[in-house]
């Protein structure tokens, strides 16, 4: 199977789809999202309104996350709320940060290793009942008190992409592998102690390549999961054991997989020429929807929809002639998009801003937001679309 690396949110290996219908917290990133709304198709024109992130924007809190000697910070990964605290993990070597809600540095936790009370690489990682929940790869779904201590694991018996608790078990991403010679379906239900309940979009075949996003594919809140399979443009909701489509993302002809419902390894290697949309990821609020796309070899793009008007917006991240915002996009948290920002850029984003835009939390002072390497949390809370 052929496998290419992407970096930023794309990550390891390529695979596609072919949709059909299969069979049928406490707090988990702070999800608020109504997902009782009746399905909706949302049109997205590549060549429509055009907007600075500047002028979308009603207003930014600025937080700066303090960096000493136990918190000198690189990126910012799978980022939880949890009892106003910001809990995310960061750099290479498996540690997890709480932060206050002003970002003071409070601790950090690391049980980084081989061993069987320990994780390694994370796909996933939620906060349950005072728990920490981490999804390792090819092993377990591994919890920890929120002091670091072991507590217990759940062996995870297929290589899912993504792992989300729903109702009295589990949803799981498998991203076009097989579960066994006679199942080979998109997503699966599964029991507390991992046995099959239902499964979900059938695969046909397997395409010989496929592709993961650190983003989880599964998002929830209290009712329904809504399922957004890779290289795919309709989210599913779950409910009540059963599958049905929510939102669909209508790009029309530029949607690269329009129409190609037998596919194979050339078809990827020909999307780089295309300059056609082929990857979605999404950040779904109540209001707001969030979309980071990807076309031709390398293009990345970003737009704002509003959900109730169903109205579009291509965001132009630009600050300068050469210059463009690395956004690095996290969750909502009820109406506020939290995402995060290198410290480097700020001072140069709060100048398309008027002075009305944008608020330091307290403690935080763009002196020394300038004179640390960790990198920055924004609470935005967008415009409605009528003043787009």
């Amino acid at each position: 199977m052929k496998s290419i690396i992407i970096t930023q949110s794309l990550f390891i290996v390529l695979a596609l789809i072919l949709i059909s219908c299969g069979e049928r917290t406490d707090q988990i990133n702070d999800l608020s999202f109504d997902s009782e709304r009746a399905f909706v198709s949302y049109k997205i024109d590549l060549n429509g309104k055009e907007a600075k992130l500047a002028e979308l924007v009603e207003h930014i809190e600025v937080i700066r996350l303090e960096e000493t000697e136990e918190s000198l910070l690189g990126g910012i990964g799978h980022l939880n709320k949890y009892e106003g605290q910001y809990v995310f993990r960061s750099g290479k070597d498996g540690d997890i940060y709480f932060f206050s809600e002003n970002g003071q540095y409070l601790r950090k936790i690391n049980r980084f290793g081989s061993g069987p009370e320990e994780y390694e690489y994370v796909n996933d990682f939620w906060i349950k009942e005072d728990m920490l929940n981490l999804y390792v790869r090819n092993q377990a779904i591994k919890r920890y008190d929120m002091q670091g201590n072991y507590i217990s694991s759940t062996k995870v018996p297929f290589q899912a992409s993504h792992v989300l608790p729903y109702e009295e078990g589990y949803l799981l991403d498998m991203n076009y592998r097989f579960l066994n010679d006679s199942i080979n379906c998109a997503f699966v239900y599964m029991s507390e102690e991992m046995e099959l309940i239902a499964s979900f979009i059938e695969n046909k075949r397997d395409p010989g390549f496929w592709i993961s996003t650190d983003k989880n594919t599964i998002q929830k809140n209290s009712q329904d999961a809504l399922l957004f399979r890779v290289m795919d443009d309709t989210v599913y909701r779950v409910n009540e054991g059963m599958l049905e489509p929510a939102i669909h993302y209508d790009f029309g002809e530029n949607w690269y997989w329009r129409d190609k419902s037998e596919v194979d390894d050339s078809m990827f290697e020909l999307k780089e020429d295309s300059d056609q949309i082929w990857f979605i990821e999404q950040d779904l609020g109540n209001d707001f929807s969030f979309l980071t796309v990807y076309r031709g070899a390398s293009t990345k793009e970003f737009f704002l929809v509003d959900r109730e008007s169903r109205e579009s917006v291509y965001i132009n991240m630009s600050i300068g002639l050469n210059e463009s915002l690395p956004v690095r996009t996290n969750f909502w948290s009820k109406d506020v998009f939290i995402m995060n920002l290198t410290s480097d850029v700020i001072g140069d984003f709060l100048a398309t801003l008027s002075v009305d835009q944008w608020s330091f939390t307290q403690g935080t002072t763009l002196d020394i937001i300038e004179s640390s390497e960790n990198p920055v949390l924004l609470k935005i809370k967008f415009k409605d679309s009528s003043e787009w």
